[in-house]
């Protein structure tokens, strides 16, 4: 991931604090205490042997050995749940609905039904609504639907177009008959228009819109499946490039413009187990002088993961030296890139000599500080590591909730069947396959001759002889009706054959005009 944030480190705690550590103020310890949540025996300590025990352990020298304190993995409910109602058998479609359950479907059913209704009531009291206007006809959306319309989403992400349109495309180079047959063009323009996750008249929040099924999701994450030792906190940035007052900048990113989410993930598996929208600072939210912002992201990112022994991995915006002394404090195992100007990093550190390849070691009791110069100077923190050598706004989050939902999916389902070898694009594509085998519904049969026309363009390129019919013994009559002739309202009794193009008699002129031209 890119270690330049779109948002900026608060910067409070270096700016209000002193990085002399004799300069600690017992303000500072206490807080630094009721972070960690110090038990009772703890708090009982005087503060003076408190203040001791905190500089000693933010205290760098180059002198001696760094023996780390790993903390042993002890989460014995690590991996899928037994609660949840899911095991080898389980399809994909079936684990897909453990996230994407009826319930959730019928409340943004319920939503896009009401926010139709509430457009078109707004619309009709303006008297900015036509006679033939499309939302007059809007038929209620149900599970089914809405099950399908997702599928079509998914199988869009795998067969790339350039436009909607292209999707339900009648020429035959471009068609996928598949789209018109389980969902018109317009259906699927009018849910993507009206699609709504929440009620209007509910909240003020600036993630409202969204809040319902983000929260729901997220609980199910949760209650699914739980991540192994190792975990790792990122970030990621949803292409969006619309008004909004939290919409992030970052000229390092492919994607400039976009919404900032957070998310906590099981490392071997990319299982997201937990996740977090920034939207701009939120003077309710929780604080902290000695960690900044974002250390509280990554606290409560992590959760109820903390104090097992997991090994978190981070990048340089979260990593400092107080969160990994708290962290390790709270028997959670660190690792990460880190800041130069973070508050209590060595400031004695002369980088301005070292070559390519050259490597300090710095150590505290807690933690090592690795310094090593490759292109540039890269500094790691580790508490475990011995030293050596990543529309609508609303709708922008809800899809990538989805493509995390078919994600997680995918790792139970392989958490069952691990002798299995399924790609996640298999995956995806079965999973498409049955939603629209259990909720799906044929509107209609291709039209014959579209389908003989796709059939038969091999008339273009492969080759073709003419014959006469007198030598077809199965035909009765030895004159038949041009084929391209009779197509034009013309008649034209012909003694020649395409035997490649299904016995189509042809004349000789729309012979070759049958074989070398494709609006024919």
């Amino acid at each position: 991931m890119d270690s330049d944030s779109t948002v900026p480190f608060d910067n409070s705690s270096d700016s209000d604090l002193s990085d002399n550590l004799s300069d600690i103020t017992d303000e500072d310890i206490v807080s630094s205490n009721n972070e960690k949540n110090t038990s009772a025996d703890e708090s009982d300590v005087p503060l003076i042997q408190r203040r001791k025990k905190f500089i000693e352990d933010l205290t760098w020298t180059e002198s001696g050995t760094f023996s780390p304190v790993q903390h042993s993995f002890c989460d014995s409910k690590a991996g899928v749940q037994l609660v949840i109602n899911a095991n080898k058998k389980s399809s994909p479609a079936e684990i897909f609905k453990l996230y994407f359950s009826e319930d959730i479907m019928e409340m943004i059913c319920f939503q896009t039904n009401k926010y139709q209704q509430e457009t078109l009531t707004a619309r009709m009291a303006s008297g900015n609504l036509k006679k033939k206007s499309r939302i007059l006809k809007w038929e209620s959306l149900s599970p089914d639907e809405l099950y399908v319309f997702f599928s079509l989403k998914v199988l869009m992400g795998i067969i790339r177009k350039p436009e909607i349109s292209m999707y339900w495309s009648s020429d035959p180079f471009l068609e996928t008959p598949f789209f018109k047959n389980y969902m018109t063009i317009t259906r699927f323009l009018e849910i993507s228009a009206f699609l709504h996750f929440s009620d209007n008249e509910i909240g003020g929040g600036k993630l409202d819109k969204i809040a319902p099924v983000f929260n729901a999701l997220v609980e199910r994450f949760q209650e699914v499946y739980r991540p192994g030792e190792f975990i790792s906190i990122d970030e990621s940035l949803i292409l969006f490039k619309g008004r909004l007052s939290f919409t992030q900048y970052n000229p390092h990113k492919r994607a400039r413009f976009g919404l900032k989410t957070y998310q906590c993930s099981e490392s071997k598996t990319g299982y997201v187990y937990n996740c977090k929208i920034y939207a701009g600072k939120d003077e309710n939210s929780p604080m902290s002088k000695l960690i900044g912002i974002s250390g509280v992201t990554v606290k409560l990112l992590l959760g109820d993961l903390a104090g097992q022994g997991r090994t978190l991995f981070i990048d340089n915006w979260y990593s400092s030296p107080v969160l990994f002394k708290q962290l390790s404090d709270e028997k959670t195992n660190v690792c990460g890139t880190a800041r130069p100007n973070r508050l209590y990093m060595p400031k004695n550190v002369d980088t301005k000599t070292m070559k390519t390849g050259d490597m300090k070691v710095l150590h505290t009791p807690k933690m090592s500080l690795t310094v090593w110069k490759n292109k540039k100077i890269v500094r790691v923190l580790s508490t475990v590591l011995r030293p050596e050598m990543s529309v609508k706004w609303y709708l922008k989050i809800f899809y990538r909730l989805l493509d995390t939902s078919i994600l997680n999916s995918y790792v139970v389902y392989k958490s069952f069947r691990p002798e299995m070898k399924m790609s996640f694009l298999d995956f995806r594509t079965l999973l498409v396959k049955q939603l629209i085998s259990s909720h799906g519904t044929l509107i209609k049969k291709p039209h014959a001759r579209r389908v003989e026309q796709s059939q038969n363009l091999s008339r273009l390129t492969a080759r073709h002889f003419p014959m006469m019919i007198s030598e077809i013994s199965e035909l009765k009559s030895e004159r038949l009706n041009c084929f391209l002739c009779y197509k034009k309202n013309k008649i034209t009794k012909t003694k020649t054959l395409c035997v490649e193009c299904r016995k189509k008699a042809l004349c000789l002129p729309c012979f070759k005009t049958y074989h070398t031209k494709l609006d024919c």
